[in-house]
């Protein structure tokens, strides 16, 4: 008898059946690329994305410096914010629309205004390259990660520094709050997960997760697991409270940069190798692979419509979801057409052979 894994992972039901089915759908994208200005020669690397929870607008960031705020009826960019001096390496929207969050190279934290596009605050005391940026569920913390041993946790109404935990990891590049905001999971460099109560400010468990650099963490729906994405090519599923590993989901030709959640119990990973990689969480299949980029796939979000995604390639990709599900059940309708067919010969010769 097969053990079976159960877990919900953003309200949807996960559970381990130990068996993994790859096939490559030709789901189609669109395409976006920001023109290159008069001061680069190429178009900009598109690595840090995130959708506002007006689902029409995209915010997209990368190596030039700029954050932009796409707006996908009207096709063109709406906001162009200008503040960072390097690298802008991640974007986070408050729940409510109002305020985006960028994070970059530059150390620097800038918090602006999305109707306005008046910049609100500018922090730079986490001494070294931002990595990661998150909003808390209910808006009133940003939670920033880096190349230092620093977690810090700002207030987004004051936009004073709340609070700085110490993590003896020195290249952290993930951070989610619980959801009720009460927990920060971090990961990065050690392949190793640290939780903090917020209110207690205190290191409430380290777990040993992955062998290699940690690049994505997410919580589930309930607050008693994680997710979380790792070099080591792996997506692994945690019991927060025990410290047990409940699954692991292998990419194999691919380290994962990136992950988000899908509707119907569906899980993507942005890879190295240009691809996209679903999963089917209740089967633990991996039912298709998203092709397009020519470069490593950086970043993923998702809102109802669609999934997007942020690539070395210079260029971001919207995948829309109806049609991704549609050709997935199609695929697995032709492929228990093909088992009907095998299972039809198998009695054919067993009652030649019989006669």
């Amino acid at each position: 008898m097969r053990r079976i894994t159960c877990l919900m992972v953003t309200g949807l039901i996960a559970c381990q059946v130990g068996s993994v089915l790859a096939a490559e759908l030709a789901v189609q994208s669109r395409v976006i690329r920001i023109k290159a200005g008069d001061d680069r020669q190429h178009a900009p690397v598109l690595t840090a994305v995130s959708w506002h929870p007006n689902g029409r607008w995209l915010a997209l960031a990368g190596d030039d410096h700029k954050v932009r705020v796409w707006d996908l009826v009207e096709k063109r960019v709406i906001h162009e914010f200008k503040g960072h001096r390097n690298w802008v390496s991640s974007l986070a929207f408050s729940e409510d629309g109002h305020l985006l969050v960028s994070g970059g190279h530059d150390r620097r934290v800038i918090v602006w205004d999305v109707n306005s596009a008046e910049m609100l605050s500018d922090w730079n005391d986490l001494a070294a390259a931002v990595a990661a940026v998150k909003f808390s569920h209910q808006g009133d913390r940003i939670a920033v990660v880096g190349f230092t041993d620093r977690v810090n946790v700002y207030d987004a109404t004051t936009w004073k520094l709340e609070q700085s935990l110490v993590s003896p990891c020195q290249d952290t590049r993930c951070v989610a709050f619980s959801p009720d905001d009460r927990w920060l999971a971090v990961g990065g460099r050690n392949g190793r997960i640290r939780i903090w109560d917020l209110v207690q400010g205190q290191e409430m468990r380290t777990l040993p997760a992955h062998r290699r650099r940690i690049r994505d963490i997410a919580f589930d729906r309930r607050g008693q697991h994680l997710l979380t994405a790792s070099e080591d090519r792996t997506i692994r599923a945690w019991d927060i409270y025990s410290g047990s590993s409940l699954f692991s989901l292998n990419a194999k030709g691919g380290l994962i940069y990136s992950m988000a959640a899908l509707p119907n119990s569906r899980l993507a990973a942005a890879c190295s190798d240009n691809k996209i990689r679903i999963w089917d969480l209740v089967d633990q299949e991996m039912v298709t692979t998203l092709d397009g980029h020519t470069g490593s796939v950086a970043s993923l979000d998702v809102n109802h419509t669609w999934l997007v995604s942020g690539s070395y390639d210079t260029t971001a990709r919207l995948w829309n979801l109806a049609e991704l599900e549609n050709q997935i059940a199609h695929q697995r309708s032709q492929k228990e057409d093909i088992s009907e067919l095998q299972s039809l010969e198998n009695v054919t010769q067993s009652t030649s052979i019989d006669r």
